[in-house]
């Protein structure tokens, strides 16, 4: 509730409101002139059938029905096509002007969804930066001030060197992120051995996570053609994205294998999924689920997009489904190189 409310307040401000009320004066000023108009022209008319008639009463005519004399018909013509012409015009400007009332007001919301976005971005990278720098420092200082056993100093050593590969990714994926975005980028094309990559990528997760569970169905050698840094940011941000929001006790359940015309690359976990009306926005950049102000979990919101845009340069598609056991299983469907 406190979100939708913040939400409205976002978008109902001062010049949001100003914006409404002189939308609303000039739609129902045209509208007016446009009644004026048409009632004008009705009103002459009615006022030339008039002397019509009186001049006919005049020069002593037998009165008969005006309306069929040519001279009438002819205004009558005059004036239907006056109407039609006030009546196309207005129906004209009535769509130009709620075209660009529409894209007036899409520019605001995309404005706004950036700002919120880089304020997103600025409160995760801010909290990403701050605690891994304090884990650091914190053991440094504990190891230059300190007298500790051997395996103490090793235990110190291991969470700090943690720490600087969490920084390391985190710059990694900010750069990498801003390089997709470059019109210029131009992903490398190498033959990839993604059955090797993958199995490198879990070791790795595996020795940094020694407690959590990741089994892997993958087929050997299966071949990809792209760019093998690419490939790994996106399974790597993938996997990361499972044991991240996957309960400690949970497996993280992955999958690569060749189908018809495609490789598939899953992963599924037992988290508690993805909202419906969340799946469509997951892949923006920094975007993250929740309110920032209370989200517990670690990241920047660069994670998917990144995959997102990784999936594209390689001409895959992606696939974000809720399996029966309520977590999310992402798909990737890439093409196979021949």
């Amino acid at each position: 509730m406190n979100e939708r409310l913040r939400s409205w307040q976002e978008r109902i401000n001062g010049p949001v409101l100003l914006f409404v009320v002189l939308t609303f004066y000039i739609f129902a000023s045209f509208a007016w002139w446009t009644f004026l108009l048409v009632s004008n022209n009705r009103y002459t008319l009615r006022q030339n059938k008039e002397i019509m008639e009186w001049r006919m009463m005049m020069n002593d005519d037998e009165l008969t029905d005006v309306t069929q004399f040519p001279a009438y018909q002819e205004m009558k013509t005059r004036y239907d096509r006056q109407i039609w012409m006030i009546l196309g015009e207005a129906l004209i400007f009535f769509i130009l002007l709620s075209i660009a009332v529409l894209q007036i007001w899409k520019s605001y919301r995309h404005e706004l969804s950036l700002a919120r976005q880089q304020r997103n971005f600025i409160l995760s990278i801010s909290h990403e930066l701050k605690s891994p720098l304090a884990s650091i420092k914190l053991a440094l200082e504990t190891l230059l001030h300190r007298q500790l056993p051997p395996e103490r100093v090793n235990q110190i050593s291991k969470n700090a060197l943690s720490d600087a590969e969490r920084l390391e990714k985190l710059v990694e994926d900010i750069l990498l992120a801003a390089r997709l975005e470059d019109s210029s980028f131009d992903p490398g094309e190498e033959e990839v051995n993604f059955s090797e990559l993958l199995k490198k990528l879990i070791e790795k997760y595996r020795i940094q996570h020694p407690g959590r569970i990741i089994e892997c169905q993958c087929e050997e050698e299966l071949t990809l053609r792209g760019d093998r840094q690419l490939l790994q940011s996106l399974a790597g941000n993938l996997i990361e994205n499972a044991l991240k929001y996957s309960p400690e006790d949970a497996p993280v359940e992955l999958s690569l294998k060749a189908a018809y015309k495609d490789i598939i690359f899953e992963v599924k976990d037992y988290g508690n999924g993805i909202p419906a009306d969340e799946k469509a926005h997951i892949f923006k950049r920094f975007y993250r689920i929740g309110n920032e102000d209370t989200r517990n979990t670690k990241g920047t919101g660069l994670g998917l997009f990144i995959v997102k845009q990784v999936a594209d340069a390689m001409g895959a598609r992606i696939e974000v489904l809720t399996h029966e056991k309520g977590g999310t299983l992402f798909r990737v469907c890439f093409p196979k190189y021949k």
